[in-house]
């Protein structure tokens, strides 16, 4: 065989052995066994509410652990209690409009007074 053909003989074969695993077909691997993540509680009392650059921020209570929550602009009141759905977490974020950092805070996707 001439070196050029013995090459491209062994490419091809490198080719073919190393994307075995891509023609194959295998069982789909289990997907890792989830710890429970605690997050944060959906409701909270209010202890108090600030509004600032669109946002009602609203420090809460839920069985002894206080914590911020930031939403769309909201009329609540001190000892409502709210709750919420869906949001992020954002770690030493500076609200420019109340000239505050919060060290962190939930910005939560909507929110509503149940009592």
């Amino acid at each position: 065989m001439k070196p050029s053909r013995r090459l491209l003989f062994i490419v091809m074969a490198l080719i073919l052995f190393g994307c075995s695993d891509f023609f194959s077909e295998s069982k789909p691997k289990d997907p890792p066994k989830s710890e429970k993540v605690q997050g944060p509680p959906t409701t909270g009392k209010v202890i108090n509410a600030l509004r600032g650059g669109g946002y009602t921020y609203m420090r809460l209570e839920n069985n002894g652990e206080q914590f911020w929550v930031a939403s769309s602009v909201i009329n609540v009141k001190r000892n409502d209690t709210v709750a919420w759905e869906g949001g992020a977490v954002m770690s030493n974020f500076t609200s420019f409009a109340l000239n505050r950092r919060f060290d962190e805070i939930h910005f939560v996707n909507s929110i509503k007074i149940i009592r």
